[in-house]
């Protein structure tokens, strides 16, 4: 859905999307885990995890969390990247050719603030890591703002619309890399529509 999520209901990985949703999910709290290994020839080796959730405080404040960790396959000296040494029974070897497997990682945390019933903020703090496999290794720090609303329709009981907005990205490098944070505005909308109890479109 790309960025189109900035307006998306709220669900465990809020804090990615928009910290400011989960005052208008009927739950208090949600916890989500994704692991995800890349299949592909191409990428082989490669893999993704993420943790993420949150918790309602009472009726007017929230606190939201995420974690992620992107590993790529090894580095190594011999064949194309990314390459994946073995042992003698095929199975990895990163102890082989010296260097370490470059990743990503990334530390969430949100604070959200619910002012009037129809419309909540969020700031968001993310630390970013980045380690190339071959010694060398960048920090960052970002921050997002986001606004919520949610309007129900009449047409239907249970039925809304979604606005969502937020300014992304907006920080800093802890390393001297020359590299800028990809600032970024959006807004958007949905609507959110139940059919009976077990089926709903977004």
């Amino acid at each position: 859905m790309g960025d189109a999520t900035v307006a998306a209901t709220a669900d465990a990985y809020s804090v990615y999307n928009n910290a400011a949703a989960p005052f208008f999910e009927y739950q208090t709290a949600q916890i989500g885990y994704v692991y995800a290994p890349w299949m592909s020839s191409e990428y082989k080796g490669s893999d993704l995890m993420s943790v993420a959730g949150y918790v309602k405080l009472g009726q007017r404040h929230s606190l939201s969390f995420g974690g992620r960790m992107f590993r790529e396959a090894k580095l190594s000296t011999d064949g194309d990247y990314p390459f994946v040494p073995t042992d003698e029974n095929g199975n990895p070897n990163y102890k082989i050719g010296g260097f370490t497997r470059p990743n990503g990682k990334s530390l969430d945390v949100a604070y959200g603030l619910k002012i009037c019933d129809e419309v909540a903020l969020a700031v968001t703090a993310h630390y970013l890591h980045y380690a190339n496999g071959l010694g060398d290794k960048y920090s960052a720090v970002s921050f997002d703002v986001a606004a919520y609303s949610q309007l129900p329709l009449s047409y239907r009981e249970g039925a809304v619309v979604n606005i969502g907005a937020q300014v992304s990205n907006a920080g800093f490098s802890i390393t001297d890399n020359g590299f800028r944070q990809p600032l970024t505005a959006k807004v958007g909308a949905s609507l959110f529509t139940p059919f009976g109890d077990a089926h709903s479109l977004l």
